[in-house]
């Protein structure tokens, strides 16, 4: 699956360890859902008041592609017969090896 949060023409994502796959080796999925949850509202509050509403439309659409990312490989983990404490504790890029969902962080 190809992370939707990677944009190759950012050039901070390409020296080293993109931080989104540092933040997903640390947190849960319900963590990340919220963090793309936190950012959308961010960027939509903004929109009439930064002077870069098309940039922010933007980042409000890239947020809003990640969280349904989260959310199919949240469905994906569901239909097992996985304990849900241990889906809700357990890192995304851990989950993801876990159930043989491959994240594609290549820019």
């Amino acid at each position: 699956m190809k992370h939707p949060l990677l944009n190759p023409k950012s050039l901070h994502y390409q020296h080293g360890t993109p931080t989104i796959q540092e933040i997903e080796s640390q947190m849960g999925i319900y963590a990340c859902i919220g963090f793309a949850k936190g950012n959308m509202i961010k960027y939509k509050s903004r929109l009439d008041h930064k002077g870069q509403k098309e940039a922010d439309l933007e980042k409000l659409q890239t947020y809003q592609n990640y969280l349904q990312w989260l959310l199919d490989i949240e469905e994906k983990v569901n239909a097992s017969s996985m304990k849900k404490l241990s889906k809700i504790c357990m890192p995304v890029s851990t989950l993801c090896e876990h159930f043989g969902i491959e994240i594609d962080y290549a820019i």
